[in-house]
């Protein structure tokens, strides 16, 4: 069938419509469980598990993450994969920075 689609490494293979003059074409664009996968990866980076880690090493192994999946997903349609998640790691790291944030102030000892 014309309208069908399949999914291949990764990808979704099947008709995409062209934003600026509305044709139909053969295209490829990240699969949904294949952005899920990374969002679920990039929850565990940044869970409550993760709080005595230092910012700056979360934010290089959340970094060095997205540079491979954006580096392996760069074909095709790619602009939604990308903005769902950019929304979603934004939401975790400032979630965690609030947690960490929290925690630390839950640690301190009381002045005497």
């Amino acid at each position: 069938m014309p309208g069908d689609s399949f999914k291949f490494l990764g990808y979704r293979i099947g008709r995409c419509y062209s934003p600026q003059t509305g044709c139909s074409y053969l295209g490829v664009r990240p699969s949904r469980p294949a952005v899920q996968r990374l969002c679920r990866a990039l929850s565990e980076k940044t869970g409550r598990r993760m709080l005595l880690l230092d910012p700056l090493e979360v934010v290089k192994s959340l970094n060095l993450r997205l540079a491979g999946w954006a580096n392996y997903f760069q074909l095709g349609q790619i602009s939604p994969a990308y903005r769902a998640v950019d929304l979603h790691v934004r939401y975790r790291l400032r979630q965690w920075l609030r947690w960490k944030h929290t925690s630390a102030t839950w640690r301190r000892p009381r002045p005497t």
